[in-house]
């Protein structure tokens, strides 16, 4: 039987925040993790939004995470790989930082318009956006309400449309902190990498349940981005897991036939929270797209970003 929206996600930030106790553990390597800049807040609309600058040189590449996460919960070997390259900015959706939201509803539109209004405010005129699971929504939206701001997008584990979402959310629900820990990750992977589990970064503070709330009845609200897809003009790079139950390969390659030129990559062995699994990975994929596509200069389709020693199956979008 399923669960009444109010449960499903009071459960669900029970669990986030007890298996975000799994990146307390003391940490198996000695080398001292890189000075963090500190949150920023600025006005955008009728909300303060959080965020971190994290500097770097050539065009910003923004990050856009998922449902009931953080900006502290990307992976940090991840991101650190990709800031090596890029001006990377982190962001909290708005009431999911130290900042309060405003009551009322919610939209993935809404979020949407937040992301945007964040880049205007920090005076980016044009910028790569990544998006994760729900962030990979928001950032579909973004790059069709304002193509001349979105260079490229770059849309990991995520979905076109909410068909089927919210009973995966209500499997979640379901599931206890110990039964989640082990559905993060593929088991044979994860057994033959039990380390993974130190290394979640933590978050650093308790869940909002009413931001879930909203952010959950949200979801469920999107109409989806497949019937404007196809209008999508600036490069696009995919990235799912073979192993993925959140949103399994079929929605990426649904969003891959959607958008004219898409490049997919599928990973094997690799699950929703792939970034933990291959971090070093999915940013030489990130990397080499963005560097292709600004030598290139404009929309045409990305030659496979084949990675040498590590598995990856790739999958084009039809005529790409």
């Amino acid at each position: 039987m399923r669960r009444s929206a109010p449960t499903a996600v009071a459960i669900l930030c029970l669990l986030s925040l007890s298996l975000s106790l799994c990146g307390c553990a003391p940490k198996t390597t000695a080398t001292p993790e890189p000075a963090t800049p500190s949150v920023q807040s600025v006005r955008v609309g009728d909300t303060m939004l959080d965020y971190r600058d994290l500097g770097g040189t050539g065009r910003p590449l923004l990050l856009v995470t998922g449902f009931a996460a953080t900006m502290d919960m990307w992976d940090p070997a991840f991101v650190r790989s990709l800031a090596a390259n890029h001006r990377v900015i982190l962001m909290d959706n708005r009431g999911m930082g130290v900042s309060k939201a405003p009551d009322g509803p919610l939209s993935i539109n809404q979020m949407a318009r937040d992301a945007i209004g964040l880049l205007d405010a920090l005076g980016i005129a044009r910028a790569d956006v990544l998006g994760w699971s729900m962030g990979g929504c928001i950032a579909q939206e973004m790059a069709l309400a304002r193509p001349n701001l979105v260079a490229s997008l770059i849309l990991y584990s995520t979905m076109g449309d909410s068909t089927g979402i919210l009973p995966v959310l209500d499997r979640m629900a379901a599931m206890t902190p110990a039964q989640l820990q082990q559905a993060l990750f593929p088991k044979a992977w994860a057994d033959a990498h039990p380390d993974v589990f130190a290394r979640l970064p933590a978050r650093t503070r308790p869940p909002d349940m009413n931001i879930i709330a909203r952010q959950y009845a949200a979801i469920g609200q999107w109409r989806g981005a497949l019937r404007d897809l196809p209008s999508l003009r600036c490069p696009v790079l995919l990235l799912g897991g073979l192993d993925d139950w959140v949103t399994p390969p079929e929605r990426l390659r649904q969003l891959a036939q959607a958008i004219p030129g898409a490049q997919l990559e599928m990973l094997p062995q690799s699950g929703h929270w792939m970034m933990h699994q291959y971090p070093q990975q999915m940013a030489w994929l990130i990397n080499a797209f963005l560097t292709r596509t600004a030598l290139a200069g404009s929309h045409e389709p990305v030659t496979h970003l084949a990675l040498p020693g590590a598995g990856v199956r790739a999958e084009m979008a039809p005529g790409a």
